[in-house]
């Protein structure tokens, strides 16, 4: 045969050979095409409920990603996409960095809030500056703001000023529907603006927060606010807030410094506010964390008769003495004291004092106990007369450094009197009990010894009659 005929029959082989393979493919593909991923046999309202699970609860850049829900969603196959486009609840939170997005910004705002149906909005822009064409992003929410129920803005103060050619001040809406709105600046004179006005026809809103601005430079329906909250606020600026609003029922402080008066003011009284938290933030220079963390100053300004929660958490200026001065000032019906400072050196320096032992508290909690607390604070734990109404006591940050105690030592001196006081008439039951070590400072390895083995039974006998008993670090507790 000559050598153009073997070449001949060899490509027939070889065209024979790729036949059988794609009849070979084409029934392989066929088996996959029949194959149902279980996934894909559930009912559609049960994916979608499963895709809203999916949402993330922190984000750590804007809602418009593909690494995260919703938008991940649709990048699966069709069928998910489908159902995720067809779920409005899925893109009912609209948070976007106009710094990055504002080139195509009010399309993007146009879809996605187009999705949502007819459900309540969460709308967040953040970094938004005055050379950024925003009248075109306001003129889509504008679209939207029957159904935005919570509203944040991060602006540079630009943006409110007057509009060119116009009398009006900054940009007005009406929000029908909505609940809670916060405001935050960079960079901001307040004595350099006009009034900010942006809501109109605002009934249901009752929850502000807003950073580094006075209240009074907000056009608020004051008198309808029942929760504030100030970020990086002066005393005066606070006391300021307080004036406002006098149905306050809920406040939170985080306080630049003490203002420079010649004097301290008189104690402001306000007779509605149930709730103060007073934090610190590192927001603006996580490298100091003393320029953020001066908030508790604003106690001694403070009388305030009807509080039942006060929280103390990240300052760095806890004063035993302040906050025994406010509870004779105010003579509180003060049901929750949690004080969580910035770890202090020797330990948080709480006391029993008389104002203390006078409260009716149900719950407590305390960052960094120190020895002298430990020590006073148990040895009046069994008296029936010390907070006969304590149900939930936490000790945290427990460790060994200056004068504090190891969570250990800790143990020891808690187990007798936590137990004894189980069975004290005129008190109520202890519910929960919880000392947590700090990692940083305290021995997790507990020795195996009797002593210690005793005083853990004695926990273990607590919580198995009832009591919710962690003791050990935040993950893992040894009982």
């Amino acid at each position: 045969m000559s050598r153009a005929a073997l070449l001949r029959e060899r490509i027939a082989d070889l065209a024979d050979s790729i036949s059988r393979q794609k009849l070979l493919l084409d029934d392989l593909q066929a088996q996959l095409d029949a194959v149902v991923y279980p996934v894909l046999t559930l009912p559609p309202e049960i994916t979608s409920e499963i895709f809203i699970q999916c949402l993330p609860v922190d984000r750590s850049i804007d809602a418009v990603n593909t690494a995260e829900a919703p938008l991940l969603l649709t990048h699966i196959c069709g069928v998910w996409r489908q159902i995720a486009i067809s779920t409005p609840e899925l893109w009912a939170t609209f948070e976007v960095d106009v710094f990055y997005r504002h080139l195509c910004l009010a399309e993007i705002a146009n879809t996605w809030l187009g999705r949502t149906g007819e459900c309540p909005l969460t709308v967040k822009i953040s970094r938004a500056i005055r050379n950024m064409d925003l009248d075109v992003l306001w003129q889509v929410l504008f679209q939207y703001s029957s159904r935005i129920r919570s509203l944040g803005l991060e602006v540079d103060g630009e943006i409110l000023r007057p509009i060119p050619g116009s009398s009006k001040t900054g940009y007005l809406m009406d929000f029908p529907t909505l609940e809670r709105f916060s405001i935050a600046f960079f960079p901001f004179e307040a004595e350099d603006t006009d009034l900010v006005a942006i809501l109109n026809n605002v009934p249901l809103l009752h929850e502000v927060t807003i950073t580094e601005l006075s209240s009074s430079l907000v056009t608020l329906p004051t008198q309808q606010i029942t929760k504030f909250t100030g970020k990086f606020y002066a005393v005066a600026q606070c006391l300021e807030a307080l004036t406002l609003m006098p149905q306050l029922t809920e406040c939170a402080f985080a306080v630049l410094h003490k203002d420079l008066l010649d004097r301290d003011p008189e104690p402001f009284t306000h007779s509605h506010l149930r709730h103060l938290t007073l934090f610190g933030t590192t927001q603006l220079d996580p490298t100091n964390r003393d320029a953020w963390a001066r908030s508790m100053c604003v106690l001694a300004s403070l009388r305030l008769p009807a509080l039942q929660t006060l929280e103390i958490t990240g300052v760095n200026d806890f004063d035993r003495a302040a906050l025994n001065s406010f509870l004779v000032r105010s003579s509180p019906p003060l049901r929750k004291l949690l004080i969580h400072p910035l770890a202090p050196d020797g330990g948080t320096t709480l006391r029993v004092s008389p104002s203390f032992t006078a409260l009716d508290l149900t719950d407590l909690a305390v960052s960094y106990p120190s020895r002298l607390f430990i020590g006073d604070f148990f040895s009046f734990f069994t008296a029936n007369t010390f907070l006969p109404q304590l149900r939930s006591l936490s000790l945290l940050g427990c460790r060994v450094a200056w004068e504090e105690l190891d969570i250990v030592q800790i143990l020891d001196r808690t187990a007798g009197p936590v137990t004894d006081r189980r069975n004290l008439e005129g008190c109520v039951q202890l519910q929960t009990f919880r000392a947590v070590a700090d990692p940083k400072y305290s021995r997790l390895d507990y020795p195996e010894s009797a002593f210690l083995q005793h005083t853990l039974l004695r926990f273990k006998a607590l919580k198995a009659s009832g009591m919710d008993i962690h003791v050990g670090t935040e993950w893992k507790s040894v009982v």
